[in-house]
């Protein structure tokens, strides 16, 4: 399911590409359940082929694997169905 996951976001990356080529803008992406059937190494591979392109919007019911390896991040959290924005930057 790894594999797939990797071939998934490199299509997408190719697709953003294409699209940026094509209309001069990067196109926001979309990565839900970002951490699933990845394991660290592969993840933090992922999140820097996706730094300085745009902006991606990533979901994790994991914190604890995406966190530490986007010290950048706007981190948005959603509790009961409630989404807590950060108060001035990440929280």
């Amino acid at each position: 399911a790894g594999q797939g996951k990797l071939l998934a976001a490199a299509f997408r990356r190719a697709a953003r590409a294409v699209f940026e080529q094509g209309r001069g803008r990067i196109p926001a992406v979309v990565f839900d359940d970002v951490d699933a059937e990845l394991d660290g190494t592969v993840l933090q591979r992922v999140f820097a082929r996706l730094r300085g392109a745009g902006q991606a919007l990533l979901s994790s019911a994991h914190e604890e694997m995406v966190l530490p390896r986007l010290p950048d991040a706007a981190v948005w959290r959603m509790r009961d169905g409630v989404v807590e924005l950060p108060a001035g930057g990440r929280s």
